[in-house]
């Protein structure tokens, strides 16, 4: 078996896992990816051919700052990472820094946007995602497809 397949096949077995612990949930479970702690993490609902937001908490346990630049996955053509600006409106941004030991709360105020989406997200499903730092990608991340439970 090829070294991608395998990471596939233990990526599903692990989400197989989180869901049947009764950590489906996207507020359940924690997920590490390097020195960053991930929590709260979840995308929307989406038709094939739209955008969904993903939405996540991420906290910096490093000693230095880390530039987020985004999200890749299988399942979308590209991440874009949009910030709230005071009119409200919304605005594309190349990254976003997280200072050592900071949490930064990928919900209201700022977000990864998934473009082009390849195919429908079901409620309920888990979707593989690397989120992309600076200085290269890091190992798969599963983001549940819901609503987050606060």
């Amino acid at each position: 078996m090829s070294l991608t397949v395998l990471r596939r096949v233990r990526f599903a077995v692990e989400a197989a896992i989180i869901t049947f612990l009764g950590c489906g949930s996207a507020s359940a479970h924690q997920q590490e990816v390097g020195s960053i702690l991930i929590s709260e993490h979840y995308v929307e609902p989406a038709k094939a051919g739209d955008d969904t937001i993903a939405r996540l908490r991420l906290e910096n346990l490093g000693g230095s700052t880390r530039q987020v630049m985004g999200l890749h996955s299988d399942v979308a053509e590209d991440s874009i990472i949009e910030v709230k600006i005071a009119s409200g409106r919304a605005t594309q941004i190349g990254s976003l820094p997280i200072r050592a030991g900071e949490t930064l709360d990928l919900e209201d105020a700022a977000w990864i946007r998934l473009t082009g989406l390849n195919r429908d997200l079901v409620h309920g499903e888990t979707i593989e995602v690397h989120l992309d730092l600076a200085g290269g990608r890091e190992k798969p991340i599963a983001l549940t497809v819901g609503d987050i439970e606060h």
